[in-house]
């Protein structure tokens, strides 16, 4: 049940194609990584300034978690922009009293509920929430608010979500209740514990430097009460509490923060890079300029070095991994050895730049460095874990070996899905 948008997607697509693999499979992830990009440079702009919006927007390919999470087959990055759209357009529609954002809000968060469940209005309600919530006790009224057509949102999400659960509760019954809505809902909120640091370590590393950016950037947002960059603030740090508030507990789950995180982080970064900040766009274009026109002498001879080296080390990785089980042994070898000389290059340009004080320097080649570490050797090295840890090939053989007509259901054993258990039904 879980799912249903992403699944959706994915049946349309295999049936478009006429194939099923994992392009098919993982597309959906990538498209939504794509939109996600997209509002948060367009929505973004709407509540803290273009400029600071594209900044933010700029760092989600330097985000881990936004790099994994969009090339998997999982309908994690498909809820996650959906949330957030449905976040961002609530503030929107909060803020500055736009009628057309809360029908926006209602239509993301009905898409966000046939991607994952209830969970696609209740996360975009408490975050939003907890800022009315706030303003309201400043100002010791709701009088503050602005007429918003709440009825025509109301019908907007209802359309959206009503025909697919009602045609679900149809088929499925009571079982749908239980499974659904007790089981993978109110069950993994309310259920067994897990330890309240499991959040820790996640938020810290797959989300660096900007998740550190966006507290100093929150923390400053309380304190100046800018509308835009508080509601932002408030709502990061109650999508982050809602899911440590909760029982269960995954590293995705924090996805839809990571959009919030990258336009605080927007927002830091604006404040500090020079320039004008209210000129946006063109500000920005010309910033880039600038900052290429500054790169040091030796970047040329450096990257003609690199990308020899890489050229070599791509024919050669491609005699290597062609003996192995790598799915793609041109992607595995050019992306690990062009991406680490590209971070090897950014490294040396970021080296330079901290030297000489020059902040667009900095920032550009901590971008660089970033995107092309995860998009190359962490990519592959995560690959070649899959490959080595992975129960599919033992699968496989068990499978080959099965008469024909009869058929192995294979289970994972608890939280470890390597271990298997292999269910022979003659």
């Amino acid at each position: 049940m879980r799912g249903a948008l992403a699944s959706g997607r994915v049946l349309a697509g295999s049936e478009l194609s006429r194939r099923f693999d994992e392009w098919t499979l993982r597309s959906p992830s990538a498209i939504a990584g794509v939109l996600m990009t997209l509002a948060v440079a367009v929505l973004g702009a709407r509540l803290i300034g273009e400029r600071a919006a594209l900044l933010g927007a700029a760092t989600l390919p330097a985000t881990w978690q936004f790099v994994q999470q969009a090339t998997y087959g999982r309908v994690d990055m498909v809820f996650a922009t959906c949330a957030a759209c449905a976040i961002l357009l609530a503030g929107v529609a909060l803020t500055s009293g736009a009628r057309a954002a809360l029908v926006g809000t209602a239509a993301f968060a009905g898409l966000a509920v046939l991607a994952k469940g209830p969970l696609g209005l209740v996360l975009p309600g408490f975050a939003a929430g907890c800022w009315v919530a706030l303003r309201s006790l400043r100002a010791r009224s709701l009088g503050w608010l602005q007429p918003l057509p709440w009825l025509a949102a109301s019908a907007v999400l209802v359309s959206i979500v009503v025909p697919w659960y009602g045609a679900a509760l149809l088929k499925g019954g009571m079982a749908l209740v239980r499974s659904h809505f007790l089981t993978e809902n109110v069950g993994q909120f309310f259920g067994e514990p897990m330890p309240l640091t499991f959040y820790v370590t996640p938020w810290l590393a797959d989300s660096f430097p900007w998740n550190l950016a966006a507290a100093a950037s929150a923390w400053q947002a309380l304190r100046r009460r800018r509308p835009g960059a508080e509601f932002l603030a408030v709502a990061w740090i109650a999508v982050l509490a809602f899911f440590e508030i909760a029982s269960y507990k995954r590293r995705a789950y924090l996805l839809p923060a990571i959009p919030l995180a990258a336009m605080l982080a927007g927002v830091w970064l604006d404040d500090r890079l020079p320039g004008p900040a209210s000129r946006g766009t063109e500000a920005l274009s010309t910033a880039i300029g600038r900052t290429l026109a500054r790169l040091p002498g030796w970047s040329a001879p450096a990257a003609a070095v690199c990308l020899g080296i890489a050229t070599v080390g791509t024919l050669a990785a491609l005699v290597t991994f062609s003996g192995t089980r790598f799915p793609d042994p041109l992607y595995a070898g050019a992306a690990t050895i062009v991406g680490a000389a590209a971070t090897l290059l950014a490294a040396a340009w970021l080296v330079h730049a901290v030297r000489t004080g020059d902040r667009w320097l900095t920032f550009a080649a901590l971008l660089v460095a970033l995107s092309a570490a995860y998009a190359g050797p962490v990519r592959t090295a995560q690959i070649g874990e899959a490959l080595t840890s992975s129960p599919k090939p033992f699968v496989d053989r068990v499978v080959a070996t099965l008469p024909p007509g009869e058929v192995v259901s294979v289970r994972g054993l608890g939280d470890d899905p390597s271990l298997l258990l292999l269910l022979y039904f003659p």
